[in-house]
């Protein structure tokens, strides 16, 4: 599941936020967030990757750029568009 919207954060700013449950009965927290915030110094938006199933000192958090998020987001949607060109070769073969 993945739920997005708006949150706080730990100084009391609204920031945005993605999360990614991938949960399984095997392993319940498997939990990826992806948190906005602004650095104090720069004022540059930046987001924080964090993986929910491990302590902080063994997996930290991740930082990525905005030019991050839209390469991911890119990447993402070359390959939503892969899957959905394949899903309806099979719709057009089933079809048949």
């Amino acid at each position: 599941m993945i739920r997005s919207g708006r949150c706080k954060n730990e100084f009391g700013k609204t920031c945005n936020f993605i999360s990614i449950d991938m949960a399984s009965a095997k392993h319940k927290t498997r939990v990826i967030d992806i948190l906005e915030f602004v650095h104090p110094i720069s004022g540059d938006y930046l987001y924080s990757l964090k993986a929910k199933w491990t302590q902080d000192k063994f997996h930290p958090s991740m930082n990525l750029s905005e030019k991050d998020i839209v390469s991911l987001a890119k990447a993402f949607g070359k390959l939503a568009r892969k899957i959905e060109k394949r899903a309806e070769r099979i719709a057009l073969t089933n079809s048949s």
